[in-house]
């Protein structure tokens, strides 16, 4: 009896603390609920007690998340930062755009020009170009050096049947071309492929349609006198093979006009002549067709013989060196020499350089080309001999819409900075980068050269207001170009020469610049800032994760051992039962 009496002890202490440890239950759960832990109920039990163990387990966890919450709070405030940087960001880049714009509006093509003879040049305007007056004195507009073949072009291939390499010739300067065939067309488009930049080569037909003469002719690129040729190099062959003549005698003609051009210096040239598989080196000192011809027939052995053969008509000559063999039969006749072949007559016309004079300056300029420049960013193309007088002047209506840009610009960063302060502030409310901001667009907005006749922004009719922002006036800017252009370009300057487009670019360079702006470092900042607060916030999460996986463990191994105690409780507690009421029946004698 004693031991039954020790276990109804037992379970009315545990159903005590049943009751107890319910009440806690129920506190633990309305503190987890005021909380933003949010942990998972994963224990599951099957003593009495279980959900009073699950309480237990979110309690802790709340607990345990709390300095998650903080971070997560502070990582918020500093994403919320960063996204408003960014918007600064934006709006700082369109007021540097609408600088540029300004600078843009001072020069290049937003200037107006005028020429009191168009028919002398044409004019061009750049980067960099102002106002002013220039007097141009065209003296020469120069011409470019021509060359034309000196006879039909011979298009054939070679006996050799392999592409043809020549040499173009540009002002002494050899390039070596191999075009995919002989034709002129062909030669002319692979001398513009690779050396356009040079000469350009045109096939031309200086005959008739019934009676075609096509041509290589060559100009220069340049303006100025220089050699243009096209040659054979030294020791090619120079013959064509022709039909055998009567007998079955070789035949070979030169395959183009005669060059009878004479040795460097006056120099021997030397010929090496080729018949079948013997060769024959031989010089002279006349270097025309004839002259060649007669020493060739003067060689020993006589291996062949030399005629030369006019292939013209009248008095436009095209002398060729026809060899025939002294022996029938098939056989390679060729001739090579130790110097050039030249293809082409220079034109008649010498090329030369454009000559002017600027401002009646007494110095006369010369030019390769027709496209010269009178001052930074102003060119003129020569078109005839002659004078003319250019005008450049600023476009007022371009620069007054540049600086009515510039305003709303401005103003949009004045309303974005001062959405960030107050009670009901942005983001960065309250942080220092704003006063900084702000004191380098104050410093944009306020400046001035006192002293100057144009001194502030408001003689450009950009006045400030006591909110900060500006407000444009265009009637005072056209005022101020009309009467004064000279101070108004003094005190609008350049981005990189000085005055305000200066002083403004250099404050926003220091704002925005990709490595070293105020803007961009801070922006960073923030960035590695959330990036950290995250890892941080990673690894808490993960410290709480495995204490919730150790508490759950915990729990179940002590809802198991309670689970097994209530089980023998019942068991003992029906046993108790069942010998009470065997005793109250035996007492009643049943």
């Amino acid at each position: 009896m004693g031991t039954v009496g020790s276990i109804l002890s037992a379970s009315n202490g545990l159903a005590s603390l049943s009751s107890a440890t319910s009440g806690n239950g129920a506190g633990s759960s309305s503190t987890s609920s005021s909380s933003s832990a949010n942990p998972s109920d994963i224990f599951t039990g099957t003593s009495t007690y279980s959900q009073d163990f699950q309480n237990i387990i979110n309690h802790a966890v709340a607990i345990a998340s709390l300095p998650i919450d903080l971070l997560t709070g502070q990582q918020t405030a500093l994403s919320n930062q960063s996204t408003e940087l960014q918007t600064l960001n934006t709006k700082f880049t369109a007021l540097q755009t609408a600088v540029q714009s300004i600078q843009d509006a001072m020069g290049g093509a937003n200037m107006q020009t005028t020429l009191s003879d168009p028919t002398v040049a044409d004019v061009t305007l750049g980067t960099g170009a102002t106002e002013g007056v220039y007097s141009i004195e065209v003296t020469d507009q120069g011409a470019y050096a021509t060359s034309l073949s000196s006879q039909t072009w011979n298009g054939t291939a070679s006996s050799s049947g392999k592409p043809t390499t020549y040499n173009l010739i540009v002002n002494g300067q050899s390039y070596s071309i191999t075009p995919t065939d002989n034709s002129a067309a062909t030669v002319a488009s692979t001398i513009n492929a690779q050396y356009g930049n040079l000469v350009n080569a045109t096939s031309v037909n200086v005959g008739t349609a019934d009676s075609p003469d096509t041509r290589i002719s060559l100009q220069s690129a340049t303006l100025g006198p220089m050699n243009l040729d096209i040659q054979v190099p030294a020791n090619a062959g120079l013959q064509q093979q022709q039909t055998a003549a009567t007998g079955g005698f070789a035949v070979s003609r030169t395959r183009w006009s005669w060059d009878p051009t004479p040795g460097p210096n006056g120099n021997p040239v030397t010929y090496t002549l080729t018949v079948g598989n013997t060769t024959q080196t031989f010089s002279v000192t006349d270097n025309s067709a004839s002259g060649v011809a007669q020493a060739i027939n003067g060689l020993a052995g006589q291996p062949v013989q030399a005629t030369v053969v006019d292939l013209g008509s009248g008095t436009n000559h095209d002398y060729r060196i026809q060899l025939q063999s002294n022996a029938a039969g098939a056989m390679n006749l060729d001739l090579s020499r130790s110097t050039s072949f030249s293809l082409q007559t220079q034109g008649q016309t010498p090329g030369r350089l454009a000559q002017y004079e600027v401002n009646n300056s007494g110095v006369t300029e010369t030019s390769d080309s027709r496209n010269v420049q009178v001052s930074t960013g102003t060119t003129l193309t020569i078109k005839n001999t002659g004078t003319t007088d250019l005008t450049v002047i600023r476009s007022t209506s371009t620069l007054s819409a540049a600086l009515s840009s510039f305003a709303d610009a401005y103003n949009a960063v004045v309303i974005e900075l001062n959405g960030q302060r107050g009670q009901s502030g942005g983001a960065l409310q309250g942080q220092s980068i704003l006063n900084t901001l702000t004191q380098a667009l104050t410093g944009i907005g306020t400046y001035g050269t006192p002293g100057s006749s144009i001194g502030s922004l408001h003689d450009l009719g950009l006045d400030l207001g006591v909110n900060g922002q500006l407000t444009y006036t265009s009637l005072n800017l056209m005022s101020a170009d009309i009467g004064n252009s000279a101070g108004v370009t003094a005190f609008i300057g350049s981005t990189t020469g000085g005055g305000f487009l200066k002083a403004a670019t250099d404050a926003l360079n220091g704002l925005l610049d990709s490595t070293s702006g105020l803007l961009t470092t801070s922006e960073s900042d923030l960035q590695t800032q959330i990036t950290n607060l995250g890892n941080t916030i990673s690894d808490k999460q993960n410290q709480v994760n495995q204490m919730q996986a150790q508490m759950d463990n915990q729990m179940a191994q002590s809802d198991a051992l309670i689970a097994s105690m209530q089980q023998q409780y019942s068991y003992m507690s029906n046993m108790f039962q069942a010998m009470q009421t065997a005793d109250l029946m035996y007492a009643n004698g049943a």
